[in-house]
């Protein structure tokens, strides 16, 4: 009866079969590939915000890239900016979270002992 039940590994359905690791490679490289590209494409939209590069004003190279590489600083700068904001958001809430866990704490002791004003 077991022997019945068992299947060999090419008689079980497909979509029961662990994937070859080439094609897991595969997909974590596509996954990967996939993020510096999204990256890119966001810096580039950034960048394309200012617009004496958009409408490249500039004729020299160096200047051009002067201007590239202050709009880079500039674009750097503002996401960094709100990367720090978004982190003290993040230890501003858990300050205020563990103050009021030990403001629960203190209102269950309260409770639990009972004070007679004397």
């Amino acid at each position: 009866m077991a022997i019945a039940l068992t299947l060999s590994l090419h008689q079980r359905p497909i979509h029961n079969r662990n994937p070859p690791l080439r094609i897991l490679r595969q997909q974590l490289l596509s996954r990967n590939l996939l993020s510096r590209d999204h990256h890119s494409k966001r810096c580039f939209n950034r960048l394309k915000q200012f617009r004496r590069i958009t409408t490249r004003d500039e004729k020299k190279a160096d200047n051009y890239l002067a201007i590239l590489t202050l709009a880079s600083i500039i674009t750097l700068a503002i996401v960094l900016k709100h990367a720090l904001v978004q982190e003290a958001l993040q230890r501003t809430r858990t300050n205020i979270q563990s103050l009021t866990t030990t403001l629960n704490a203190w209102k269950e002791v309260s409770k639990s002992t009972n004070f007679k004003d004397g």
